[in-house]
C-alpha cells in the first residue's frame, strides 16, 4: 500500500515543471550545480559531509547512511526564484522541478550494511536574454533584437553501498550513471521591412557516462572533549569521480525557408572531480553543529577535448541542528519538530569579464513528523550571487525545497 502511495507522488510530482528563465550563468558549462536533493540538506547549507542520521538519507558521503535502521523513501519539490538585476533594470523568473527520489534499504544492523538507490538532477541550465543590436545594412545601422535561451541539465542514476570496518570506522561507495541534455538557443529577428529572414541557431548536447563517489566516516571522538555534554564527534571525506562523458551534439541552422543541421557529431566532455571534507558533533544531546568544506576542480573541465576558463569551486559552510531526544514522548506538535539553520560562502566556478563570482547564502529549515517514522521536511535558502559593477549582473536567489520521507521496516532480520 505504502510502495503504491509512493510511486502515484512520484508520477505527480515529475510533471510539475514550470520555466519562465533563470541564472544567465548557468549557460555556461553544464549550468548550475546542485548539491543536495533533500530539504533537510539545504536548510543545512546543501552539504553534509559528516552527519549521519538514523532518520535520513544522505548520500553525499554514502557512508553517512550507515546508520539507517528502516527502510526509506524519500522525494520532493524545489522552487528555484531569482530576481537578476543589473544598473538598468531588474526582472523576477521562477520554477518548480522534481528533486529526485532515493531508496535505502537496511541489510546487516550490525556491520552498517546499508543499500542505496536514487535518481537526482546534477545540473540545471535555464535561461533567458533579450538584447537590442545593430549592424550596418546599406550603409545604415540598423537595430534587431537578440534572443539567447538554454534549458535542460544532468541529472543521474545511482546504486550504493555503506559497511562499517573494524574500529567503528565506516566505508561508502555509490555507482553512478550520468545521463541529461542541454539546448542553448540563439535567435536574431529582424524588422519586417527589412529584406532578411530571421534566424535562429541551435545547439543541442546529449550526455552520457559513469562516474563513482568514494566516502569514509570516523567513529565518534567526542572522547577528547572529556565532557558529558559533547557525544558525536566525527570526520568525514568524500570523493566525487566522474568519467569522460559521451556527449552527442549538434548545430542547427532555423530560417523562414526549413532547418539545416551543418554540423553534429560525438565529443567527450570531462568533469572535475569533487572532494568534500567535513566534522559534526551533537551538544547537550539536543544540538548537531556541522562544518563543511567542498572543493571542485572545475580549472579541469574539458569540452571536446579542450580546456575551458573556470575558476576551481570552494564552498564553505556552517550549520546547526535542534533535534529534540525526546521528542516521542513530547505532548504537543512544537516539541516535536526538529529546526536547522546555516551559512555560506562559495567561489563559484564563473568568472566573466575578469571578476570572479561569489555567491553569500543563509539557510533554514523544520521538519514536521507524521506517522511514527515518517516526516515533511522544509528548507530555504537566501542567496547573493555576482555584483552589478562591470557590467555584470547581480542574482537573489529564494530557493525553497519540501520532502517527504517515509520508513518502515523491511527485510530487517529479526533476533529471537
Amino acid at each position: 500500500m505504502l510502495m503504491k502511495k509512493i510511486f502515484a507522488v512520484i508520477l505527480i510530482l515529475s510533471t510539475i515543471v514550470s520555466a519562465q528563465g533563470g541564472s544567465v550563468y548557468s549557460k555556461f558549462g553544464v549550468g548550475d550545480l546542485i548539491y543536495s536533493n533533500s530539504a533537510r540538506s539545504l536548510g543545512l547549507g546543501n552539504i553534509t559531509v559528516a552527519s549521519p542520521s538514523e532518520n535520513y538519507i544522505d548520500f553525499f558521503n554514502p557512508a553517512s547512511i550507515y546508520r539507517l535502521s528502516s527502510t526509506r523513501f524519500e522525494l520532493g519539490l524545489n522552487y528555484n526564484g531569482i530576481q537578476i538585476e543589473n544598473n538598468i533594470d531588474k526582472r523576477f523568473y521562477s520554477q518548480y522541478s522534481f528533486s529526485g527520489f532515493t531508496l535505502a534499504i537496511p541489510i546487516e544492523k550490525e556491520l552498517g550494511i546499508v543499500s542505496v538507490l536514487g535518481l537526482v538532477p546534477v545540473s540545471r541550465l535555464e535561461y533567458e536574454v533579450v538584447s537590442t543590436e545593430s549592424f550596418d545594412y546599406n550603409g545604415t545601422v540598423k537595430p534587431f533584437d537578440a534572443r539567447y535561451s538554454g534549458s535542460g541539465g544532468l541529472s543521474k542514476i545511482f546504486i550504493g553501498l555503506s559497511y562499517k570496518l573494524p574500529f567503528n570506522y565506516t566505508l561508502g561507495f555509490s555507482y553512478e550513471y550520468y545521463t541529461g541534455k542541454t539546448e542553448n538557443i540563439s535567435t536574431a529577428d529582424f524588422e519586417t521591412l527589412l529584406a532578411l529572414r530571421d534566424v535562429e541557431y541551435v545547439r543541442k548536447n546529449k550526455y552520457s557516462g559513469a562516474g563513482a563517489t568514494f566516502g569514509i566516516l570516523s567513529p565518534d571522538l567526542s572522547n577528547i572533549f572529556n565532557s558529558k555534554n559533547v557525544k558525536e564527534f566525527r570526520f568525514g571525506a568524500s570523493v566525487n569521480i566522474i568519467g569522460e562523458l559521451k556527449n552527442d551534439t549538434s548545430l542547427t541552422s532555423v530560417t523562414s525557408i526549413g532547418e539545416l543541421q551543418f554540423r553534429s557529431g560525438s565529443i567527450n566532455t570531462k568533469l572535475p572531480y569533487r572532494f568534500g571534507l567535513g566534522t559534526s558533533l551533537i551538544l547537550n544531546e539536543k544540538y548537531m553543529f556541522m562544518l563543511n568544506f567542498l572543493h571542485q576542480k572545475w580549472s579541469d573541465f574539458q569540452y571536446n577535448s579542450n580546456i575551458v576558463k573556470f575558476n576551481d569551486v570552494n564552498k564553505f559552510s556552517l550549520a546547526v541542528e535542534y533535534d529534540n531526544p525526546e521528542k516521542r514522548f513530547a505532548s504537543s506538535l512544537w516539541e516535536q519538530i526538529d529546526l536547522r539553520g546555516g551559512l555560506s560562502f562559495e567561489q563559484t566556478q564563473y568568472s566573466i569579464n575578469g571578476e570572479d563570482i561569489m555567491k553569500y547564502s543563509i539557510f533554514a529549515g523544520f521538519s514536521i513528523p507524521f506517522g511514527g517514522r515518517n516526516s515533511i521536511d522544509f528548507g530555504f535558502e537566501y542567496g547573493v550571487r555576482g555584483v552589478k559593477e562591470s557590467g555584470l549582473l547581480k542574482e537573489n536567489l529564494f530557493n525553497a525545497a519540501i520532502s517527504i520521507s517515509f520508513g518502515e521496516i523491511w527485510f530487517i532480520r529479526q533476533d529471537r
